[in-house]
């Protein structure tokens, strides 16, 4: 699939398309840089949002947040009835979160948590990160022990944080 879909690039394929879907096999490869200009090519080529949100998620990989939170700052304008917006904003607030931006990011959590974030297809345990990153362990912990996640162990260290961070161990 990869060398046809490269082979179509080198073709100037017209299809957006075919640009998004090998930087995605890039992106999943990790090879954030291979898959940031065919994103962006396959913006330049249609306005759909998972393009842009994908190039988004990319450029903040490659170490471009600034150009990422301002594409998710468009994408999440709908936030509260679309829940394409609301993934955006989800992500806005965990880049928030890394760049040590906790007050922003705590306000879109804040919000998030204002509604029934569930509808918009966050989960809790994905919330229960967010929460952890803004140091609101007593949140990260709840929602820790709300979400139904027995393949990995890997959430175990920063729940076992939040308890320890609570006096409770």
């Amino acid at each position: 699939v990869r060398n046809l879909l490269k082979k179509a690039i080198q073709a100037n394929s017209p299809f957006a398309e075919t640009y998004f879907a090998l930087a995605i096999l890039y992106y999943g490869d990790h090879k954030y840089n291979e898959a940031l200009p065919l994103f962006k090519k396959a913006c330049d080529m249609s306005v759909q949002f998972r393009y842009k949100y994908n190039y988004a998620d990319c450029l903040y990989r490659c170490g471009l947040a600034n150009e990422s939170i301002d594409i998710l700052i468009e994408l999440s304008k709908n936030w509260r009835n679309n829940d394409q917006s609301a993934k955006a904003y989800f992500l806005l607030g965990n880049i928030d979160a890394f760049q040590n931006h906790k007050d922003d990011a705590r306000r879109i959590a804040m919000d998030l948590f204002s509604i029934d974030y569930s509808s918009l297809n966050i989960e809790n345990f994905d919330m229960a990160e967010l929460m952890f990153l803004i140091d609101d362990y007593e949140s990260s912990k709840i929602l820790y022990e709300s979400s139904n996640f027995l393949e990995t162990a890997d959430w175990l260290e920063k729940y076992f944080y939040c308890l320890k961070s609570m006096n409770q161990i």
